[in-house]
């Protein structure tokens, strides 16, 4: 986006640059001809004697070194805008992306910090194996019937170990589960 700005910034002086140098070209081209047959009033006559065919020559020479020398003036500045954006958008870009991986490790940890934590309330209200998956899953939201199936059980020996777990606990249900974890962590 930065890069399309300052190619606009570029075209815009550029163009500009472009019509000083046509106009002074004009300008010396129709005056030098105009000088030379004479047609002009006095004053065109007076510049004449003035601006002889040399002189005008060197003029023309001057003014297309300098405007060569302010276009490169220009262009210098322009590319030094750019490399400068540039590198501050790299320097950006690398701090982004170092503050990415940071958020990332800091996401796992923070993960696992979760996990062991709940297992820690499991722990406490000695759940067996079972019944800590079953509670695992329960607090994933899955229906007690989808977890009979990924454990290859009845549904009903599900119930009775979310029973067991709501039991021990001293809870009345799965909201009170959920209620339960996410009060440590509040």
């Amino acid at each position: 986006m930065r890069d399309h700005r300052i190619a606009g910034i570029v075209r815009y002086h550029l163009k500009n640059l472009l019509a000083c140098c046509l106009t002074v070209f004009a300008v010396l081209t129709l005056v030098e001809p105009a000088l030379a047959g004479g047609g002009w009033n006095s004053t065109a006559k007076a510049m004449k004697t003035a601006l002889d065919r040399e002189n005008l020559v060197g003029q023309v020479s001057i003014v297309s070194a300098v405007m060569i020398v302010a276009l490169a003036a220009v262009a210098g500045s322009l590319f030094w805008q750019l490399r400068r954006r540039r590198r501050a958008a790299l320097e950006l870009e690398r701090r982004c992306s170092e503050l990415a991986d940071e958020l990332r490790q800091s996401a796992a940890s923070t993960g696992k910090l979760v996990k062991d934590g709940i297992d820690d309330d499991f722990d406490e209200w000695k759940l067996s194996i079972a019944e800590s998956d079953i509670a695992w899953f329960m607090l994933r939201g899955l229906p007690l019937r989808e977890i009979a199936e990924l454990r290859g059980t009845s549904e009903r020996t599900v119930r009775q170990q979310a029973q067991a777990v709501y039991r021990k606990a001293g809870l009345d249900g799965r909201s009170d589960l959920a209620g339960r974890v996410l009060e440590r962590f509040i």
